[in-house]
């Protein structure tokens, strides 16, 4: 694992189920993706694919939510995903990353051994100068729950991925999932790794209609996708 040997700050180096690499957070005593899945495979299957974001794409501007940054995985994957494809470079991407810890970005830009190499090297000229080709982003660093109040509508995507609730217990309330309700386009989709059936009880109560992720490789626990009623 060459330039991973050293704890980051509280952040120590995984190596996941895919070969890719993760971070454990030993302040919140959770790791950033599920070791024994791989981070890019999380990322690709209960994320970049039950969004729809890439199929939007094809069809114009898209404008995605992502809570929280993290190490960029998600992000990363997504832009992996979309340079494969003959995309119009008209059709832009634009994101709003909601994220508390400054020292990620800092992570982000050292870890030479981030999985996807592509999108990664999309990601961290994002973070640098805010534009890349298609990609336009915007990191709001502070409290999630506030940065949401502050948020105008519309998007056509959320990827919901905090850390879990026993683990981050604010940011899993009928409140946050009202807020993001309210931002959400009419068709689209909040996509999270967690199936927990009160997570999805607060989901349901903040107006949304709920279901498994489909089609997961084995193995996977579900998550969950969460659309208007």
């Amino acid at each position: 694992m060459p330039n991973l040997i050293l704890i980051s700050g509280d952040k120590k180096p995984i190596s996941t189920g895919d070969g890719s690499i993760s971070f454990y957070n030993l302040t919140y005593k959770q790791a950033y993706h599920a070791k024994s899945i791989g981070t890019f495979t999380e990322s690709l299957h209960k994320f970049v694919i039950p969004s729809e974001i890439v199929e939007k794409l094809k069809k114009g501007h898209v404008r995605l939510l992502d809570i929280c940054l993290g190490i960029g995985a998600n992000l990363a994957v997504t832009f992996h995903e979309i340079e494969k494809l003959d995309i119009p470079k008209e059709h832009r991407l634009q994101i709003v990353s909601l994220e508390k810890d400054h020292s990620l970005v800092q992570l982000i830009q050292k870890t030479a051994s981030l999985s996807p190499p592509d999108g990664y090297r999309i990601l961290r000229r994002l973070l640098y100068e805010g534009t890349c080709g298609r990609y336009g982003l915007d990191v709001m660093y502070g409290d999630a729950v506030n940065s949401l109040d502050r948020l105008e509508a519309p998007f056509d995507a959320v990827y919901f991925d905090p850390f879990s609730k026993r683990k981050n217990a604010e940011m899993w309330t009928e409140s946050v999932f009202r807020n993001l309700h309210r931002i959400l386009k009419d068709d689209g989709k909040v996509v999270t790794y967690s199936c927990a059936k009160g997570v999805r009880e607060d989901m349901k109560k903040a107006g949304f209609a709920v279901s498994d992720i489909p089609r997961l490789p084995d193995g996977f626990q579900s998550g969950t996708v969460a659309m208007k009623n």
